[in-house]
């Protein structure tokens, strides 16, 4: 999994790529992951999708021996939720439909973890699918920018410059629990807002992004996935 992956990239191939959520993380309501213009994500969404992209990975016979934090698992939870819903929201604030030939990568998920329970496969399809949606997204903005025969460089140059556009006049709020995403000129950008606070080192060490070798496999089950 990984934490941060340029736009680009994005663009180019359907990877997955887990981070964190959200752009501010001032007025949190509670049970509140994020608040995105209004649209809100709960605490307790992002832990059924948590649980259920957990129980996906362990269905695939590659994943056995791995680990993952809990926290990671939650943050990715929380990160696709978000992007998501910011993409939809462009969509339906700028008059833009995907075209029909766009795919976000659900058919091949849904292929790779067929042997998961079909409800897990359902719930945690965000997180397996969000980044390509996003992706989708900035093409089409990009494309009714610039013009489909702009070129691929001009329509991602073009789909990204507007979708920050809109970002910065989105109210979006972040439960300062999880890590906060925005969408940077060449990458997805995590962070953690100072007013979430582990109070011992173990703790320190379970939220952070990256953790020492082998670290996961100690904690509790409960606070990992897989091990």
């Amino acid at each position: 999994m990984s934490l941060r992956r340029p736009l680009a990239a994005v663009l180019a191939v359907s990877v997955l790529a887990l981070t964190g959520c959200g752009v501010t993380a001032t007025g949190v309501h509670p049970g509140q992951a994020a608040s995105i213009n209004g649209e809100t994500i709960s605490v307790a969404e992002v832990d059924d999708v948590a649980g259920s992209a957990c129980a996906v990975l362990r269905s695939n016979p590659e994943f056995e021996g791995q680990v993952i934090t809990g926290t990671a698992v939650r943050n990715a939870a929380q990160r696709s939720l978000a992007l998501r819903t910011m993409a939809d929201q462009v969509l339906e604030d700028l008059d833009l439909t995907l075209p029909a030939t766009a795919s976000d990568g659900a058919d091949a998920y849904r292929s790779a973890y067929g042997s998961a329970d079909p409800a897990d496969v359902e719930a945690a399809e965000p997180v397996f699918t969000a980044d390509q949606h996003l992706s989708n997204v900035l093409v089409a903005v990009g494309t009714d920018e610039v013009g489909a025969d702009a070129g691929d460089d001009a329509i991602i140059t073009a789909g990204v410059e507007k979708v920050r556009a809109w970002q910065a006049d989105a109210d979006i709020v972040t439960n300062p629990l999880f890590e906060a995403v925005e969408i940077g000129e060449t990458q997805i950008l995590s962070t953690r807002d100072d007013l979430s606070v582990a109070t011992s080192e173990f703790a320190v060490q379970a939220s952070t992004a990256e953790t020492p070798e082998g670290f996961a496999a100690e904690l509790p089950e409960s606070q990992r996935c897989g091990g």
